[in-house]
C-alpha cells in the first residue's frame, strides 16, 4: 500500500494499514468501555478513567479522544477534585502497530526472562531445600548413632563392672569355704556336736557310778547308807 494512502477511522486518518487497523481495535474498546462506566456516578467514573490511563489501555487518537471527553466530564463534576484527574499522556511515535508489536515482542522477551529467572529462582531454592533436608536427616542420623553408641558403650561398662562383681564375689565364697574346711576353729554345728557328746560321755560316766553304787549297797544290805545286818 503506496505510503500517501488515508484511511479515515473514528474521524481521524490513518496512513497505514496496520495504524488504521490498531486505530479500530480502540475503536471497539471504546465503545465497549463506554457500555461499562455508569456516567451518573462521577466518582465511578473518575476511578475507570484514572485505571485507563495507568495501564496506557489507548495509544491512538481515537482512545485519546474518548480519555479527553471523560476527563472534560470529571474537571465539570463538582464531586470531583481537579488533582484527583490523571493527565493524558499523548506520545504519537509510540502508537504505530510496528511499534506496539515491537513493544509487545520486548514486554513478552521481558516476562520470559522475568519468568526463566524465578525457574532458576525456584530451582535453586528447592535444590537448597534439598539439601537442607538432606543434611538434617544425616545430622539426625549422626546424633541417633552417636547416641546408641553412648547408650551401647554405657551398658557394656555396666555389664563389664557387673561381670567383675560376681567374678569377685565367687571368689570370696570359694575362698571362704576352703578356709572353713581348712580351720582348726569349729563351727557352731561342731561345736554344738562336741557339747552334745560331753554331755552324753558325763551321763554314761553318771550311770555307770550310780550302778556300782547300786551294786555295793545290794551286797552289803546297805540302805539309805546304813548297814541293815544286826
Amino acid at each position: 500500500m503506496a505510503k500517501d494512502t488515508k484511511i479515515e477511522v473514528s474521524g481521524f486518518v490513518f496512513y497505514t494499514e496496520e495504524d488504521a487497523a490498531y486505530a479500530r481495535k480502540e475503536s471497539e474498546g471504546v465503545e465497549y468501555t463506554r457500555s461499562r462506566i455508569d456516567m451518573t456516578d462521577p466518582k465511578k467514573v473518575l476511578n475507570a478513567y484514572n485505571k485507563i490511563i495507568s495501564s496506557k489501555m489507548f495509544k491512538t487518537p481515537v482512545g485519546h479522544k474518548y480519555l479527553s471527553e471523560l476527563r472534560d466530564f470529571l474537571i465539570e463534576s463538582p464531586d470531583i477534585e481537579s488533582s484527583l484527574i490523571l493527565p493524558i499522556d499523548f506520545n504519537p511515535k509510540a502508537v504505530t502497530v510496528k511499534d506496539q508489536e515491537r513493544l509487545d515482542k520486548e514486554e513478552k522477551k521481558k516476562e520470559k526472562e522475568l519468568k526463566k529467572e524465578q525457574k532458576k529462582l525456584n530451582k535453586k531454592k528447592r535444590k537448597d531445600r534439598i539439601e537442607k533436608a538432606y543434611l538434617n536427616n544425616k545430622k539426625k542420623k549422626i546424633l541417633k548413632e552417636a547416641s546408641d553408641d553412648a547408650v551401647f558403650n554405657t551398658l557394656r561398662t555396666r555389664f563389664a563392672i557387673s561381670l567383675m562383681l560376681n567374678i569377685v564375689f565367687l571368689i570370696v565364697i570359694i575362698l571362704m569355704v576352703v578356709m572353713v574346711k581348712n580351720s582348726d576353729i569349729p563351727t557352731i554345728i561342731d561345736y554344738e556336736n562336741k557339747l552334745i557328746d560331753r554331755y552324753e560321755d558325763w551321763e554314761n560316766n553318771l550311770n555307770e557310778r550310780e550302778e556300782k553304787i547300786l551294786e555295793y549297797e545290794e551286797k552289803y544290805n546297805i540302805e539309805n547308807g546304813f548297814n541293815t545286818f544286826n
